[in-house]
């Protein structure tokens, strides 16, 4: 296991210790997209979304199509990352660096097998979208060809496997798609860039299931967290230098292991009683490297967001200190002094503009005028939304009889397999499906890459929380308790 990991970071690079910095440039997308006239009423723009390493926060950029089917667009990013793109019902992933101007092309009737690309990365695209569909067949040879048999494995893993043996049903797992990977690798000679994706998105993924186990299994099992005892060398792997590495930031997946790296150490204060003081100096005695740095930021805007601006100010010395790259740093000091003469997160007011995606979301909650509603978007496909569905029953039969509305908000799914989950999961509350154009009106609102996402709306329709706690975080009921003891004006 040790010489096959080995092997892929020599292959890839990744094993460079080096320091580096991230570039942060504008990201150039364009494209023409055949037969796209006809599907303009239902299928009129293109959007891209990701989530930034420092903010942890979700952004969505879109473009309407204009008739001859062209659109561009432009965004800020920091670093080469994989980012989602989405048209209609279909999504892909794409590789784009800062600087660089990537050109996409398909058939409006036939994306899949049309799909393709020009312009700077157009090989690095090519390869991942090749790579995507032979993983795809990998998978069903070994997870069988059922709708989400892998997702469906895992999650069974995460509830029903204590520690030392779902850390080797997961080591099982990693070493048979490191496998794949180096033998695709072998045969397929892709480009530099893909290799650094694949072989990042792959450690990554295997270490944030590693850390989601933490709090799954206590949840899964109606158990207090304190009482998992887990091995020793349980959190070996992040003695490993490797996850210090600037070059696995090109995968999604490394921002969410910085924000679950960050949630087990709070959650591990939090059961000690202790303060924010030690909570601040649990992260700032962390080693050095980028995963302490981008954990300390989420931590900061997580503070700022919760309006705790005073647990920050004896500790800004140290965060300038201990966060060397200029992108991560400035992102989260902007955000501290603004929050320092007017609350940064306060939900928009005053003489803003009201966009479509204002009016869009205000009508799907309109008829839930005068009470507080908690909004969860999710998607059949989505592990951790899903694993969050037995937590949201007890939030719902906790608050029975108030004046609270649980608004389960589906996207992304087909509709027999929407009604077929919402009886499997017994998802009591108000259910929606969102059209294509509803989704991408919302991820626009809330700038929204990812799911699950939680919003709080108070009783005057309000949004609180455009980005609040999940159903299995122990703060959500002080939150919820706090919007329902106000009243409607």
């Amino acid at each position: 296991m040790k010489a096959l990991l080995t092997a892929l970071l020599l292959i890839t690079g990744i094993a460079s210790q080096a320091q580096t910095h991230f570039k942060t440039d504008s990201v150039y997308l364009s494209g023409k997209i055949i037969n796209a006239a006809k599907h303009l009423d239902s299928a009129g723009v293109v959007a891209v979304s990701f989530t930034d390493l420092a903010l942890n926060k979700e952004f969505t950029y879109h473009s309407k199509i204009k008739p001859d089917g062209s659109f561009r667009l432009a965004f800020i990013k920091t670093g080469p990352q994989c980012i989602h793109f989405d048209y209609n019902t279909e999504e892909s992933n794409l590789l784009v660096m800062p600087g660089a101007h990537l050109q996409v092309y398909f058939d409006a009737d036939n994306y899949e097998r049309t799909l393709n690309f020009g312009g700077d990365n157009a090989r690095a695209n090519r390869d991942l979208q090749a790579y995507e569909q032979a993983l795809d067949k990998h998978n069903q040879t070994i997870y069988g060809t059922g709708k989400y048999a892998r997702v469906k494995k895992l999650m069974a893993a995460q509830k029903h496997q204590k520690p030392t043996q779902y850390r080797q049903y997961l080591a099982a797992s990693y070493r048979q798609d490191s496998l794949f990977l180096q033998s695709y690798l072998g045969k397929h000679r892709p480009t530099p860039l893909f290799k650094q994706w694949a072989t990042a998105s792959l450690q990554c993924e295997y270490w944030v299931d590693i850390l989601r186990y933490t709090w799954i299994y206590p949840s899964q099992n109606q158990l207090d967290e304190a009482s998992l005892i887990l091995p020793e060398n349980y959190f070996n792997f992040l003695r490993n230098p490797l996850v210090n590495n600037p070059k696995l930031a090109i995968s999604e997946y490394y921002g969410q292991l910085a924000f679950q790296y960050g949630y087990y150490l709070s959650r591990k204060c939090q059961t000690k009683d202790t303060t924010a003081a030690t909570e601040m100096r649990t992260f700032l005695n962390l080693p050095a490297g980028l995963l302490k740095e981008a954990a300390l930021c989420n931590l900061f805007l997580s503070k700022i967001k919760d309006k705790k601006v005073g647990d920050l100010t004896a500790y800004i010395g140290q965060f300038k200190k201990a966060v060397t790259d200029y992108a991560l740093k400035t992102s989260v000091l902007n955000a501290y002094r603004s929050a320092l003469s007017h609350d940064a997160f306060a939900p928009s007011a005053g003489n803003r503009k009201v966009t479509d995606a204002d009016k869009v979301f205000a009508g799907i909650i309109s008829k839930y005028a005068g009470k507080v509603v908690y909004v969860d978007f999710w998607s059949t496909s989505c592990g951790p939304c899903l694993e969050e569905m037995p937590n949201s029953k007890k939030l719902t039969n906790k608050y029975a009889g108030k004046d609270i509305v649980f608004l389960y908000l589906a996207s992304n799914s087909a509709e027999k397999d929407w009604k077929a989950m919402i009886a499997e999961k017994d998802i009591k509350g108000e259910n929606r499906l969102l059209t294509k154009s509803e989704y991408l009106a919302v991820a626009e609102k809330f700038q929204m890459s990812g799911i699950p996402r939680y919003v709080l709306i108070d009783k005057t329709g309000r949004v609180a929380d455009d980005n609040a706690r999940r159903p299995s975080d122990r703060l959500l009921p002080g939150d919820i308790d706090k919007l329902l003891e106000n009243k409607a004006d």
